[in-house]
């Protein structure tokens, strides 16, 4: 009986000289917002995690707070084979030719690992940073730039903050705006030596920790925090980005559902006279009223499938070839897809549960408004 059901409502739909045009409509709206609500949040989530995998590029993945290099630390790092970099960052100025510019001072050592942005690594006595942050100092390659610490002095010139002389060798390109802007890199000597101790004050660890990994290092420091801590508002943020975008979308499913609550009404009064015949056949009325619920959840079901399965295959096409489509100004040029479960799942399950909610609120008024069928039935042969 199921399968006559669905082939009267099917066959009703698409076939019959009074097809329901209102409720194909909404068929083909809900299609298209399962569509544009998975290809726009894998867009969209592929543009975030490029942003958060350039940006633990050069910050690291967890950072560690120290004072000293600790033998403990660094062995245990080095034993399980994790990427890391140890550091003396200092704030100052850039100055040459009287043009002076706020830079935060990166010191590392490239003994032990040089993040991919840095290249070749650093050599002793050069600078590395952005066209940008060399724009504002007026200076240019094989330049030499002064670092300024106004936080280390010597008291037996006055106070004068300490200087050292290093030369532009090459530029970097972090494609992170905000890093580009105020931030370089040097030798940790040159660092240390402003600073005359031979201490860090950063460890920057570039591989993912595991859980048993985490107790481990947490056992041998004092102080560690992950990229997700240090950039909580950035997080924060993405967060907001992805909430806002689907509640977007959500507003625009509302208005198709209360499009297929209105064709339901429509169909339902068209049909009204089969559904008697049904009746008639031996269906009771609480069969008649699960049954139609059953089929129309099936072609709502069915609908959001197709408009899914044709997101998949758009995204697969767009992923593989990649158009470049932004201006020279944006960092990603193509657009990165990354297809995740949750985008799925949010683009299937979340109109179907809204779409079946109004389509039960439909068919329970309309079953409820016509429970009895003598009337109907009385009123044909008149």
């Amino acid at each position: 009986m199921f399968k006559t059901f669905l082939g009267f409502f099917l066959k009703y739909i698409f076939k019959a000289k009074t097809r329901q045009g209102l409720l194909l409509m909404a068929m083909g709206g809900l299609m298209l917002s399962s569509f544009s609500l998975l290809v726009v949040q894998s867009a969209l989530k592929g543009l975030q995690n490029n942003r958060i995998i350039r940006s633990k590029g050069i910050k690291g993945h967890y950072t560690i707070y120290a004072q000293n290099e600790g033998p403990e630390l660094t062995s245990w790092l080095k034993n399980n084979h994790i990427k890391f970099t140890r550091e003396f960052e200092i704030e100052g100025l850039l100055r040459k030719s009287g043009h002076v510019a706020p830079v935060i001072l990166h010191g590392i050592s490239s003994k032990d690992y040089s993040p991919e942005f840095l290249g070749d690594g650093i050599k002793r006595g050069e600078i590395l940073l952005s066209p940008y942050l060399s724009d504002k100092v007026n200076s240019g390659l094989e330049d030499e730039i002064q670092f300024i610490s106004p936080t280390h002095t010597d008291a037996f010139f006055g106070d004068l903050p300490r200087y050292r002389t290093v030369t532009l060798k090459r530029y970097i390109d972090s494609r992170e705006p905000d890093i580009d802007e105020f931030h370089a890199w040097v030798d940790l000597r040159v660092t240390q030596s402003i600073a005359r101790k031979k201490d860090i004050n950063r460890i920057r660890i570039f591989s993912p920790l595991n859980q048993e990994q985490m107790i481990e290092i947490k056992k041998v420091v004092s102080s560690i925090k992950s990229w997700e801590e240090l950039n909580a508002t950035l997080v924060y943020a993405l967060a907001l980005e992805n909430n806002v975008i689907l509640f977007l979308f959500m507003a625009t499913v509302v208005l198709v559902v209360l499009t297929i609550a209105s064709g339901l009404s429509i169909f339902y009064a068209r049909i009204k006279q089969d559904f008697a015949s049904f009746w008639i056949l031996g269906m009771s009325l609480g069969q008649i009223k699960k049954t139609g619920a059953v089929n129309i959840s099936v072609i709502t079901m069915s609908s959001l499938l197709i408009g899914n399965g044709l997101a998949l295959i758009f995204l697969y096409f767009l992923k593989k070839y990649s158009p470049v489509i932004m201006p020279d100004m944006f960092v990603d040029r193509s657009l990165p897809i990354l297809i995740t479960f949750d985008s799925f799942i949010f683009s299937l399950i979340i109109p179907s549960i809204v779409t079946l909610i109004f389509s039960y609120i439909s068919n329970a008024r309309f079953f409820g408004r016509k429970d009895d069928f003598l009337q109907l039935i009385r009123s044909v042969g008149r």
